[in-house]
């Protein structure tokens, strides 16, 4: 809410970007660790510290 209120006051302006904290790598997936193992061939997502 108060990251709403910031933009919409003016006091944060754009282009804006919220991501996810990668800080804990231990949740984050790879295309090149034991973490790959995805099943459908396309080896990558949105989410894969490349």
């Amino acid at each position: 809410m108060a990251f709403n209120r910031a933009v919409s006051e003016g006091q944060l302006k754009g282009p804006l970007v919220i991501s996810r904290d990668h800080h804990d790598v231990s949740g984050t997936d790879s295309p090149y660790r034991e973490t790959s193992n995805i099943y459908d061939g396309s080896a990558v997502c949105a989410d894969m510290a490349v």
